[in-house]
């Protein structure tokens, strides 16, 4: 078509313009900087970043939840703003969306865990 060439002269490939192709998304920016900054959550860091759906993203908050609980709380925080940032990229959510979500998902696996029976202990 006519317009592709005028696209690609004006930085534009694909429709999206050259500066959001090159750039690191806001998730990895600050799941990088976590990782940096406390190196003890780099099990952590690995797993959000190897989240590829919503649920996912829900999985690692509760795998690693008591470890986060005994960090400092702007660590917990970043933390959980870096997987807010991975759930709402891989879950496509609108800007701020995911820390709601998320707290809704995994107050239901909480009530779902709750719900199951205790398993037995032999002695």
């Amino acid at each position: 078509t006519p317009a592709q060439p005028a696209l690609r002269a004006a930085g534009v490939v694909a429709d999206v313009p050259a500066a959001q192709v090159d750039e690191v998304p806001a998730w990895q920016r600050v799941l990088e900087a976590l990782a940096e900054s406390t190196p003890a959550l780099a099990s952590y860091c690995n797993a959000v970043e190897r989240a590829a759906l919503p649920g996912d993203c829900v999985a690692v908050w509760m795998r690693h939840r008591a470890d986060l609980a005994a960090m400092p709380a702007h660590d917990r925080e970043a933390a959980w703003k870096a997987l807010a940032l991975r759930c709402e990229a891989v879950g496509h959510m609108k800007a701020g969306t995911a820390k709601k979500w998320l707290k809704g998902a995994i107050g239901a696996e909480d009530e779902k865990r709750a719900a199951q029976p205790a398993p037995e202990v032999q002695s």
